[in-house]
């Protein structure tokens, strides 16, 4: 089972969703219970996705650093330092 949190912005989506939940093909929970689960701290369902995704950003950066790196950065110690430069807040 997979959860996700779902803004919804407009009605018509409330609408399907409820739907699909009457055909019991989810489960819609109210905003009390996720709050809750929230305040508990990170799920396993959602450390186990975090640890997976880390570890597929890993696979595709050794592929990147395997081929060259990315060619359109000539000097990275430059660009890193400009990227890292404060920025104004707007």
């Amino acid at each position: 089972m997979e959860s996700l949190r779902i803004d919804i912005l407009n009605p018509k989506a409330r609408k399907l969703l409820d739907d699909l939940a009457d055909l019991k093909l989810i489960h819609i929970s109210d905003d009390l219970s996720s709050k809750k689960t929230e305040a508990s701290g990170v799920k396993a369902a959602d450390r186990s996705r975090s640890k997976h995704n880390g570890k597929r950003i890993a696979t595709i950066l050794q592929e990147i650093a395997d081929n060259g790196g990315i060619t359109s950065i000539k000097d990275p110690v430059a660009w890193q330092r400009e990227q890292r430069k404060d920025r104004k807040i707007r």
